[in-house]
């Protein structure tokens, strides 16, 4: 596994993998380091991805994005999405506040049209919803923070269809067998904001699960508490490390390809200390179809549209709970294209 450094302590137990490994000119080169990104996956579970373009973690970029937390309490409260103030419409994208005011998680979902307009909105679809956004009134040089997200965003965007060539790659597939699905997408990035307990006790910042998506890229933000299960059953700390992506697998993935790439079971701890961290879910657009890729074999499954089973998925979690009803379920015959 060339391409791959696998680490031998248990702090720096996850592989890395290197971006410029995987956009070389050099076909066979390419082929070899995506091969060894997929079993770097099995294997471990997570993998880190090294040497991605540097301004994406840079102060004017990724710190000016994460700035929104400078946000005044009432342009947060202005941005809750429906399940947090009823009188709202948004019910996708938009802020979700902490449980409780001296713990817990905040957090804001923003979708493509933070950066370019989105192919498909459909106005009775919340998935292809406008992303509220904070004015200067609510955020300092809003104008400012909203450029740097939208190239945040893009740069995410990127990375993401790197991965997913990758992932193709690796798997003996075409090398735009996934990312055909993933123009016009609805990635989400998600900026969070974690509130340690002060009362000092050990507690879940977020409890452990699998994304439902295809692939998660998460930048740490010099912040420890992210946790991995490994294929072994044992929860695993990442270490946060500079200009490092952490490339997790989500439910969507390990579906659509038989079992097999696993989706990535995970959790945050509070180490009572703020963390701040900004995931970017990679998502089809929400009109694909999912259906069973035949060159794998494995068990067969029902096509399914991928808007109907992000929707019943995202709608489990506490950040849109109680809207599931308000969203009727499309069907196939949206992935028409």
């Amino acid at each position: 596994m060339a391409n791959i450094l696998i680490a031998n302590t248990l702090e720096d137990f996850f592989p890395k993998a290197s971006y410029a490994a995987l956009v070389d000119p050099d076909r066979t080169s390419v082929a070899a380091a995506a091969r060894d990104f997929v079993e770097a996956g099995r294997r471990y579970g997570c993998v880190r991805l090294i040497d991605a373009p540097a301004r994406l973690f840079s102060e004017q970029v990724l710190g000016e994005a994460l700035r929104v937390f400078a946000m005044t309490d009432a342009g947060r409260r202005r941005l809750y999405k429906k399940s947090f103030d009823t009188s709202h419409s948004n019910l996708y994208r938009g802020w979700y506040p902490s449980p409780q005011p001296n713990w817990g998680t905040e957090g804001y979902d923003i979708g493509p049209d933070i950066a370019r307009a989105m192919a498909v909105m459909d106005p009775d679809d919340p998935i292809t919803e406008p992303t509220p956004v904070p004015s200067d009134e609510e955020l300092s040089d809003a104008a400012g923070w909203r450029a740097a997200a939208a190239e945040y965003y893009l740069g995410m965007e990127a990375v993401g269809r790197v991965v997913l060539r990758a992932i193709a790659v690796g798997l003996g597939l075409d090398s735009a067998r996934f990312e055909d699905v993933f123009d016009d997408g609805v990635s989400t990035l998600r900026l969070i904001r974690f509130i340690p307990d002060a009362d000092g006790e050990q507690r879940l910042a977020t409890p452990d699960h699998t994304d439902s998506g295809l692939v998660t890229l998460l930048v740490q933000c010099d912040e420890a508490g992210l946790e991995f299960l490994d294929p072994a059953g044992r929860w695993r700390a990442v270490p946060p490390e500079a200009a490092t992506i952490v490339v997790n697998f989500g439910q969507l993935l390990e579906t659509w390809t038989n079992g097999a790439v696993k989706a990535t079971r995970h959790r945050v701890l509070d180490l009572k200390q703020e963390r701040r961290s900004a995931p970017f879910f990679v998502e089809p657009r929400v009109d694909a179809v999912i259906s069973p890729l035949k060159e794998l074999g494995g068990a067969e499954f029902a096509p399914f549209a991928f808007g109907d089973y992000l929707w019943a998925r995202t709608t489990e979690f506490k950040e849109q709970a109680g809207v599931a009803h308000l969203r009727a379920p499309r069907g196939l015959a949206l992935g028409a294209r």
